[in-house]
């Protein structure tokens, strides 16, 4: 509901859909609720879905945040759908890219995940999660040496950052 609202405002459909957006946020969003309850009406929560990524379909951000949902709900092949289609249209995010990177780890496929998670790497900014999660893939193939490499690239650039000082330290720098 928070989606279809934001993009009618979006899309000048009605004048009142930002103060309507804004309501939703404050008190959550009908398709939010549906998707986090695991609603047994399954159609309804994904029909709400589909229409809210149809008013902005080449939005990467609405893609994004619909992958989310179905993730939260262990609806795999949505989330790759959408998240895939995320990066169709922006091809350098990497909230998207790492996501998708922990679905292809969770799925076994590990080689499209390494790719995954070193394009987000690039990508990051000052987003932690690709680097951590190259890390532990790394450690997973028993690549400790690289697993170090790539937090200690972090820590050159965040030097408080806890998880990955404590990664580091469980690889014994």
């Amino acid at each position: 509901m928070a989606l279809l609202l934001y993009y009618t405002q979006k899309s000048g459909k009605n004048r009142h859909a930002g103060e309507k957006f804004s309501r939703g946020l404050r008190t959550g969003s009908r398709v939010t609720w549906l998707a986090r309850r695991g609603s047994p009406d399954a159609g309804r929560r994904n029909q709400a879905l589909d229409r809210a990524v149809a008013l902005a379909p080449n939005d990467p951000e609405v893609n994004y945040g619909a992958g989310m949902l179905y993730a939260q709900l262990d609806d795999t092949d949505r989330a790759l759908k959408y998240w895939q289609h995320a990066l169709e249209v922006h091809p350098d995010y990497p909230e998207a890219l790492n996501n998708l990177g922990v679905l292809y780890m969770r799925l076994g496929k590990t080689s499209d995940a390494l790719n995954l998670f070193q394009k987000a790497t690039r990508a990051a900014g000052d987003f932690d999660q690709p680097y951590l999660n190259l890390a532990r893939l790394y450690v997973a193939q028993g690549d400790k040496d690289r697993a170090r490499e790539i937090l200690q690239q972090w820590l050159a650039r965040h030097p408080d950052h806890a998880m990955a000082k404590s990664m580091l330290e469980k690889l014994g720098q």
